[in-house]
């Protein structure tokens, strides 16, 4: 059935956004630490924008790529 293809094809999005704000999260909280600890705030800012941006950017084009791919079969 397409329908339920499309409905799990929707849950695993969800799920890999709802992981992916998780590990955001936890990676925030790690330059936090690091801040906090001594770091300068400038890089440790400046790291997490592009480290963020660097899996944000891997994460949409992966996404992309699946939905190509299922659009395809």
């Amino acid at each position: 059935m397409i329908t339920a293809d499309i409905n799990r094809a929707q849950l695993v999005l969800l799920a890999q956004c709802l992981l992916f704000g998780v590990g955001a999260g936890l990676v925030y909280d790690v330059f936090r630490a690091l801040r906090r600890g001594g770091a300068g705030e400038g890089v440790c800012d400046a790291l997490f924008c592009a480290v963020t941006l660097a899996a944000a950017f891997r994460f949409g084009l992966v996404s992309a790529a699946a939905s190509v791919t299922a659009q395809n079969s």
